[in-house]
């Protein structure tokens, strides 16, 4: 498994506005949580400018899931969540985002997993 190299949160992130930027800065930081709702397609992620706590015993309907940011990466040109994993032990499932331009790969799995 190949793994993306780090960039620091917002580092390349481009936003419309200050405000914006530094809210979407915050949420893409590892550790950080967004909502998710499993679906038939695969994962549907919340919207990723709004952080949830991460140890939230009751998620809000639609959603069914609870996920962490685990990494933020410079992406390559074939990113997707391949490029999540913590080496080849690393049986964790992932989801991505390819944010920025293409620039940003954006990891997250399940909390405490």
């Amino acid at each position: 498994m190949r793994r993306a190299r780090a960039v620091r949160p917002g580092a390349t992130t481009p936003a419309a506005t200050g405000a914006t930027k530094l809210c979407l800065e915050r949420v893409r930081a590892e550790r950080n949580c967004i909502l998710g709702n499993n679906t038939s397609d695969g994962m549907s992620l919340g919207t990723t400018t709004t952080a949830v706590d991460c140890r939230v015993k009751r998620v809000p309907e639609p959603y069914d899931h609870v996920l962490v940011v685990s990494g933020v990466y410079r992406a390559p040109s074939d990113a997707g969540s391949k490029y999540c994993g913590e080496g080849s032990s690393d049986r964790r499932t992932y989801w991505s985002l390819v944010v920025a331009n293409r620039t940003v790969l954006v990891c997250f799995t399940y909390p405490n997993s």
